[in-house]
């Protein structure tokens, strides 16, 4: 799939609104993942967690904040996790990483997408007040 073509500020403006609808879906389906994996597993050993910049990430559990570990499902605390749960829930554990790594790429395209838009709208904008500026002299 090409990326559509920009041909003026008008269809830039458009796209900026396609892919902030997108990454709003995604963040709603992000929250949806987490909220059943935690239904599913119950207390997990380890959770799926938003992160500020957006996407999943896995945590494991930890008793102080500053104890806690952000990871991979194939780093190699990840594996070892896996591991260490029966078949049923590692095969939980695999379809949310699934899930996870598909919606991740998705929000970070979109999110990606929006920020060049919304710069490449905000130039331009002063672009034209410029050229605006210069033909009143």
């Amino acid at each position: 799939m090409a990326f559509p073509a920009i041909a003026n500020a008008r269809d830039a403006a458009h796209l900026l609104q396609v892919f902030e609808a997108e990454r709003s879906e995604v963040l709603e389906a992000l929250h949806t993942l987490q909220q059943r994996f935690e239904a599913e597993v119950g207390a997990p050993a380890a959770r799926l967690v938003l992160r500020r910049s957006g996407g999943l990430i896995w945590r494991l559990r930890a008793v102080a904040p500053s104890g806690q570990t952000l990871f991979e499902l194939t780093s190699v605390t990840g594996r070892s996790l896996l591991q260490s749960l029966p078949p049923r829930l590692r095969r939980v554990y695999l379809n949310a990483e699934a899930e996870r790594l598909r919606l991740n790429a998705r929000y970070r395209i979109a999110n990606t997408a929006t920020r060049c838009l919304a710069h490449y709208l905000d130039r331009y904008g002063q672009v034209r007040a410029l050229r605006k500026f210069s033909e009143r002299k």
